[in-house]
C-alpha cells in the first residue's frame, strides 16, 4: 500500500503549477508577473515542489496525427500473476510504441496508448501481445483514438481553460523531416 502524504500549497504555489501545467517552458520572468511574485520567488517555489516531490517532471506534449502516427487505446482484464505482471509491463515499456500506461481498479487492470503508423501495425502489436500473455489476459479492448482532449489541472486554481486538443487528420508530411 502507497501512504499518501498531504502537502500543503498556498495560492501562490497553486497558481505557479497551474501555468506550468499549461506551458511547463514559460520562462520565470514572465510566470513572476502571473503570480505577482519576483523571479527569484517563483525559482525557489518550483524548486521545492520539486524537492517535495510535487513536480515530478517538466514535459512537453505533442499531436503524434501531426508526426503520422495513429493512437489507439488498449484495456486488459488481468490475472494476479505477479510474475507475468512484471514481464507484460517490462514488455510494454520496451516495445517502443506505448507512450503511457496506467494500472487501475475496476473493470480494467491496466489501460494504455500507443503509436502506430498503420492499423495493420496496431493489431500485429496486439496480436502479439495476446499471444505472449494469454497466461495473464482475460479480456481485452482496443481502438483507434480519434480525438483527444487534454484538460489542464482547473483543481489548481477553479479556473475553467480549453483543453489541448491532440489527434485530428493524419498527416504524413513531417515523414521525411523525422527519417532524417
Amino acid at each position: 500500500m502507497v501512504e499518501i502524504i498531504k502537502i500543503k500549497l498556498d495560492k501562490t504555489d497553486r497558481k505557479i503549477l497551474a501555468e506550468l501545467d499549461k506551458n511547463c517552458r514559460i520562462p520565470t520572468t514572465i510566470l513572476a508577473k502571473k503570480v505577482m511574485k519576483s523571479r527569484q520567488a517563483v525559482e525557489y517555489r518550483i524548486n521545492q515542489l520539486v524537492d517535495k516531490g510535487i513536480i515530478t517532471s517538466f514535459n512537453a506534449s505533442f499531436n503524434p496525427h501531426k508526426m503520422g502516427y495513429k493512437i489507439y487505446k488498449i484495456y486488459l482484464k488481468l490475472r494476479n500473476i505477479p510474475e507475468e505482471k512484471k514481464k507484460l509491463f517490462a514488455y510494454l515499456k520496451s516495445s517502443g510504441n506505448v507512450y503511457w500506461m496506467g494500472e487501475c481498479s475496476g473493470s480494467w487492470d491496466l489501460i494504455f496508448g500507443v503509436f502506430s503508423k498503420t492499423d495493420y501495425e496496431f493489431y500485429k502489436l496486439k496480436n502479439d501481445l495476446l499471444s505472449n500473455f494469454q497466461k495473464i489476459i482475460t479480456q481485452e479492448y482496443g481502438d483507434v483514438l480519434i480525438d483527444v482532449k487534454q484538460y489542464p489541472k482547473m483543481y489548481f486554481t477553479d479556473e475553467i481553460v480549453a483543453p489541448t486538443m491532440f489527434a485530428g487528420e493524419i498527416v504524413n508530411d513531417l515523414l521525411p523531416i523525422l527519417k532524417e
